[in-house]
């Protein structure tokens, strides 16, 4: 929904998604890219951009995909992703102007709900299948896999986080006052701090 092309869909620009659809085929070349259908129903947005994307990929040869935007595994966990959102965005569940994705499934549904979502589209599903067959994931368990970062003139690794997030706080906040106090604070205050901070 908020890709470029869907987002051209749904502001009914279609000189900017000709123009879009050429320049990712240049990109990524016709046989690596994909227009996106997610099953969404309930929100309009989504059928609409799903439907124009069926018919540009008709018309201009480009595969479909079926996915998933999936936030969660059940649906009944979208409750602790809206307690989530309410933390990271430093506002309170009865707060009636706050972003909320409550009135939609973002979970990890059986595939048997995609194959009849997407049961006029089977070659989205079969694309899907495709795409994973050419990704190759391996992971080498057993050991930290942090990166090395670089500490100038010999310094602590923890002085020069601290310094770092000194400089950082000051430019991000525009403080003038020390802020060095601040980040003694225990974490948990540090978070309200910064919270508080995101609010004015």
């Amino acid at each position: 929904m908020n890709g470029d092309i869907p987002q051209a869909i749904i502001h009914q620009d279609d000189e900017r998604v000709s123009q879009l659809i050429e320049r990712f085929l240049d990109v990524f070349g016709p046989d690596h890219f994909f227009f996106e259908l997610q099953d969404h129903p309930t929100h309009s947005p989504q059928v609409l951009v799903n439907q124009r994307l069926i018919e540009l990929g008709r018309l201009h040869h480009i595969g479909l995909v079926a996915t998933g935007d999936v936030h969660y595994v059940n649906s009944s966990d979208n409750e602790a992703q809206d307690i989530e959102l309410c933390i990271g965005m430093a506002r309170n569940l009865d707060d009636p102007g706050r972003f909320s994705m409550m009135n939609f499934d973002y979970s990890m549904r059986d595939p048997q709900r995609y194959l009849d979502a997407f049961s006029e589209v089977p070659e989205a599903i079969l694309n899907t299948q495709r795409i994973a067959e050419r990704c190759t994931v391996t992971f080498d368990l057993g050991h930290y896999l942090i990166p090395k970062f670089p500490v100038p003139d010999n310094k602590a690794p923890e002085d020069y986080l601290r310094e770092l997030c000194f400089t950082g706080l000051k430019q991000k906040y525009q403080l003038t006052e020390p802020v060095e106090e601040l980040m003694r604070l225990p974490s948990t205050t540090r978070r309200k701090v910064s919270a508080y901070l995101r609010m004015i």
